[in-house]
This record gives structure tokens, sequence and C-alpha cells, in this order.
């Protein structure tokens, strides 16, 4: 089986150590698997071949994924209903470019909204649909007050983490920043993936080294979070001679939520809980796959848990919560889908 590696950090070579009790795990333990079984998606011979698939998301039967370690797109669209694919999100300095080496996406009101930390770019879903690709508007985003890392789009507002707080706000029509909740340890290691309502002023929130989610609120330009927390990373942070900030890695350090998607009514939470095996770049990316996704509803209650047939790396679901699409690695990079 061929697999890709992530290459989201530093190798060290530190050695496996026994997985741990995972209190994420045991405590959903009374909520049974609902088995999922694929079957592949084809696309027409001759298509641009897909890569890493590190996220997607999905709208009327088009496939936004996330390719950003490609060095000329950052993205690709996968049209399910043609079975085409096309490269997305080119980089560069042009005025519709994206001009960092990698990018957040989100989709409300069916609309596409593109980040790379300095700009954001909206694009019709309508136009995308018939291969125009040119945004529809965009913003500069470089607020003065603080530099935000990973970010979504809501009702117009950018929600996300921040390098000072872990919750920063900015209204896009006043330019106002609010910055909330202090760091316990800092943003290398307690950073987020944050993923809004399709229409409400809800997101969700996951973070990667730790299994804390959490769904914050934006009301009255102000935004409030409730917080679930089973298991925390162990990692420290390490200033560097540069000044810059990095993670130092814990002896048992694991994985935990690799991805998500959402609905109207629910939030699909990919989660890993594998020990971080950094004695090679294979084992390391073993971390990042996985077949189990948990479905908690916009309060934070778990509803069901799905087993699939094989491990993934990244998932989108349509917006009826009937289809389940899944970048798999079994053989060549491929997508699956499975009907829920």
């Amino acid at each position: 089986m061929k697999k890709f590696m992530f290459l989201f950090c530093p190798l060290f070579l530190f050695g496996c150590a026994t997985a741990p009790k995972d209190k994420f795990v045991e405590s959903f333990q009374h909520v049974g698997n609902v088995k999922l079984y694929s079957r592949p998606i084809k696309l027409k011979k001759g298509a641009v071949q897909l890569a890493y698939m590190f996220e997607m998301v999905e709208r009327d039967s088009l496939l936004i994924v996330n390719e950003f370690p490609d060095p000329y797109h950052c993205m690709k669209i996968i049209d399910l209903r043609k079975g085409t694919v096309r490269n997305f999100g080119k980089k560069g300095k042009g005025p519709s470019e994206i001009q960092s080496g990698s990018c957040n996406f989100s989709i409300e009101n069916n609309n596409l909204y593109v980040s790379d930390r300095i700009n954001y770019l909206k694009y019709s879903i309508d136009s995308l649909k018939k291969s125009i690709d040119a945004p529809v508007s965009k913003f500069y985003f470089r607020p003065k007050e603080t530099s935000f890392l990973n970010t979504t789009y809501c009702n117009g507002f950018v929600v996300g983490g921040t390098i000072s707080n872990r919750i920063g706000l900015y209204n896009t029509q006043t330019k106002q920043v609010i910055c909330k909740y202090d760091y316990e340890v800092g943003p290398m290691v307690e950073q987020a993936f944050y993923y809004n309502h399709p229409s409400k002023n809800i997101v969700a929130y996951f973070q990667s080294k730790s299994a804390t989610m959490g769904i914050l609120e934006i009301k009255n330009n102000d935004v409030t979070t409730k917080e679930y927390s089973w298991w925390k990373s162990g990692q420290k942070e390490l200033l560097g001679d540069n000044g810059r900030i990095s993670a130092l890695p814990a002896r048992d350090e694991r994985n935990g939520f690799i991805t998500a998607a959402v609905t109207e009514k629910f939030v699909y939470a990919l989660y890993s809980g594998k020990v971080m095996d950094r004695r090679t770049l294979e084992s390391l990316s073993d971390a990042f796959l996985s077949k189990y996704v948990y479905v908690f509803d916009w309060q934070g209650r778990l509803v069901k848990r799905y087993q699939l047939d094989q491990e993934v790396r990244s998932i989108a679901v349509n917006a009826n919560d009937e289809a389940l699409y899944a970048a798999s690695y079994e053989g060549e990079p491929h997508l699956v889908v499975y009907k829920l």
C-alpha cells in the first residue's frame, strides 16, 4: 500500500511509546459503531491526478480539495457529476492568486471563501460549476492588532486562532478585532482548525495535538465558547535562536482530531488518537489516517460514530447528510464515497 508523507512538523527520532488509554474513545464506549462500506468515485481518464487531499468540502456535487504542498496550486476541484478534476487556487503574486504556501477555505451561502492569510477571496459556487474560477470579490486580511493562524469565514466575521490568543474575531465591516482566551501552553501546541455552520453564527473547532473541541457562538459583535477536552498534549513550546516558536514533542505524543466536515445538522470529526511514531516518515504519516468518524450536533453532543471500511485522510459530507466523501491512500490516492 502506498502512503503519502504528511510533513506537518519536524521529524524527531523519538521511539514509539506504547499508546496510553484514550479518554476520548473511552468516553463514548456506550455508543456503538455504525459500519460503512465504500465505493470508489470514478473520474475520467486523463483527469488531473489527486495527491495530498489534506482537507475537502462539498457543495452541490463539487468537491474542493486542499492540495497545498503542490508547488503551483493550493487546491483542486472535482465535479462529481462530470467526473472531472481541475487545478484551482494558483500560487503567485497576482491579484487573484494565492500568495502563500497554504490556504484556509470554507463555504457559506453557496459561496467559497479562501484565505491565504493576506487576502480573503470569495468565489461563487454556481460560477465554479461552470469552470469560471475568477473571484467575485476579495478583502485584505492583515489586522494590525494581531496575526491570525487558521481561520474560517462566518456571516461577515473571520474567526480563528491568533498568535496571542486562542480565539480572535474580526468584523469585516468595521475592521474591529476582538481577542479572547489565553493559551495555557502556546499557539504552536493549542492551535485549532475552524469550521463554520453553513448559515448560523456558530463555529466548531478541533485541536490536532489534543482531544479538545469546542463550539463558538458569535453574538452582538462578541464571541463565546463552550469547550470539551478529554486529554491534552504534553508538548512544550521552545523559543529558537531565530526567535521562532516551535513545539517540542512529548515522548507519548498522540495525534488528536485530523479534520472535520459540517452540515446544517451535524459536525463530523475524523479522529486519530494514534501515537506519533517519528522513527520514519511513513510511520508518522500513519497517525494522520483513521477509519473513525464521530458525529456531533451543534451543541457538542455526540449522536453517532461511524466505522469506515478503510483508513482515510480527510472527509466531506453533502448538505443533506446523505453521503460522506473521503480521501483514500490504499493504492494510488483516490476518492471514495459512503452512503449515510
